[in-house]
């Protein structure tokens, strides 16, 4: 019989002044962590913005748990709003382990003070797949829970006011991280989690193998989805 998984979600908020990414406009975004609870264990995805350490633990809390019981944090990536609460959050989880993409670890390291393994596509930690997913940052990760078949997608793409590619004024490469989009859309997930948007509830794969075709990316390899 397999473990129960559970994900708890924190969330938080933060508005764009106008000026800003975003022109004269002002814009609000949502901001989302996650807490993986398996097996009184749990795996934390991102870290929120600076001193918002107390919703992380509200969302272990709901699970059950407190930051005693992580055993790994893991990073999608390296901007603000994802490990801006990381320092503190490794601080009190004294049995986690920290991991992060390749291509941002050492940023990470350099952000929070703590040594970081190197998370490579295809690798596993505590029952998380990784899904290296570069353009956002060069080192963006996703993560797939299998046993839910749910897709931690970071910010590899959004689902604010509808499934979008991620946002082009905070991409390192944005023709890069559009074509991630095929390779969401071949994980097959039922379920995809944002760190700025609405879940997916079912049809993940499926919603991101349209958004792809939409863009006239090739989806020659989707065919199984």
């Amino acid at each position: 019989m397999k473990d129960e998984v559970r994900v708890e979600t924190a969330i938080t908020h933060y508005t764009f002044p106008p000026g800003g990414p975003f022109g004269d406009t002002e814009k609000t975004f949502d901001i989302r962590s996650y807490a993986v609870v398996r097996d009184r264990q749990a795996v934390l995805v991102d870290a929120l913005l600076p001193d918002h350490e107390d919703l992380i633990a509200a969302a272990l809390h709901r699970g059950g748990l407190d930051f005693a019981a992580v055993r790994a944090v893991v990073v999608t990536h390296a901007h603000p709003d994802h490990i801006g609460s990381l320092a503190a959050v490794m601080r009190a989880a004294p049995e986690a382990r920290l991991y992060a993409g390749s291509g941002d670890a050492e940023v990470v390291a350099e952000e929070c003070g703590v040594d970081v393994s190197v998370l490579n596509d295809g690798d596993d930690v505590w029952g998380l797949e990784v899904i290296a997913t570069p353009g956002h940052t060069i080192g963006h990760v996703c993560f797939l829970e299998h046993t839910t078949s749910t897709l931690f997608v970071g910010d590899a793409a959004v689902n604010m006011t509808s499934l979008e590619p991620s946002i082009e004024p905070f991409d390192e490469d944005h023709s890069r991280a559009v074509a991630q989009l095929v390779r969401l859309a071949g994980t097959g997930a039922q379920r995809a989690l944002f760190a700025h948007g609405a879940p997916i509830p079912s049809g993940a794969g499926v919603a991101f193998r349209d958004l792809a075709g939409r863009l006239g990316l090739a989806t020659g390899d989707m065919a199984a989805i």
